[in-house]
């Protein structure tokens, strides 16, 4: 795990051009990153990344399950993702954008 007692107050999370992460290694630090739940998290850019189809799953089951409660951004521009692993995060965060057009 990434050891959010280390860091409990961390808002905004950068991780780099993840070219170096292809395969299982992307999707090992996606899931890590999911099981740390870091509560306070507002941002996570994983812009230019490569995200196996496991590893968007995963994003997608974290979002949708509130692990990261305080998220309000979340770039993913220029990521790599499959088809199945977009199709996955697209209806995750269509729910999500319709969830909070509800809200008073």
């Amino acid at each position: 795990a990434l050891c959010p007692e280390v860091l409990p107050s961390l808002r905004r999370l950068r991780v780099g051009t993840w070219e170096q992460f292809c395969g299982s290694s992307g999707q090992n630090f996606v899931a890590r990153l999911v099981e740390s739940k870091f509560p306070l998290l507002e941002s996570l850019n994983l812009k230019d990344s490569y995200l196996p189809p496991e590893a968007a799953r995963d994003l997608s089951q974290a979002l949708s399950s509130g692990v990261f409660p305080s998220l309000r951004e979340l770039n993913l521009i220029g990521c790599v993702i499959e088809k199945e692993g977009a199709e996955a995060l697209l209806k995750t965060l269509s729910e999500k954008d319709a969830e909070n057009q509800s809200c008073p």
